[in-house]
C-alpha cells in the first residue's frame, strides 16, 4: 500500500538531515514462539528522507491482509523513528497524531489510513516501558 506522511518537528529538531525508520513492531510473536518475556520481534521495514515540509510517500506491506497478524488480532503496529542521516541517533520518536486507536507509540495495522498521517515528536522517557510518552515541546 503506498502510505503518505508528514513530520512536525519543532526547529531544533530537525536542524540536521533526518531520515524516518518504519518498523513492523510484532508483540504477537511472543505466543507464537511460547515466550514469556523479552525483547519484541522487530522488523525494519523502510527508511525515507521526508521532503523540507516534513512530507514522505513510501510503500508499505498492507498488514491487515497478513493471516499470521489477524490471527493474533492484530497485535502489532508500524513504529516511526526520526534518525539524523549521518550519525544514525535518535531525533525523535513519531506518534501518529491523526489516527484513532493509537497508543502513542505505534500506529495500528489497518486496511486503510487517512491520505495522509500527521506524525509529531514524542519524547525518549516513556519509550523503553517508562511512562506514557508526552508530546516533546
Amino acid at each position: 500500500m503506498t502510505f503518505n506522511g508528514r513530520v512536525e518537528l519543532p526547529e531544533a529538531l530537525h536542524r540536521r538531515p533526518y531520515d524516518v525508520e518504519i518498523i513492523y513492531m510484532a508483540p504477537w510473536a511472543f505466543r507464537f514462539f511460547g515466550i514469556a518475556d523479552g525483547p519484541v520481534l522487530t522488523i525494519l521495514l523502510a527508511r525515507v528522507t521526508p521532503d523540507e515540509s516534513g512530507a514522505f510517500r513510501v510503500l508499505l506491506p498492507n498488514f491487515s491482509k497478513d493471516r499470521v497478524t489477524e490471527s493474533f488480532h492484530r497485535e502489532a503496529g508500524l513504529r516511526f523513528i526520526a534518525r539524523e542521516q549521518d550519525t544514525g541517533n535518535i531525533v525523535s520518536f513519531l506518534a501518529p497524531a491523526n489516527v484513532q486507536g493509537t497508543d502513542s507509540r505505534n500506529l495500528p495495522i489497518k486496511p486503510k489510513y487517512p491520505s495522509e498521517v500527521v506524525f509529531k515528536p514524542v519524547s525518549l522517557q516513556g519509550q523503553a516501558g517508562g511512562p506514557e510518552p508526552k508530546e516533546a515541546q
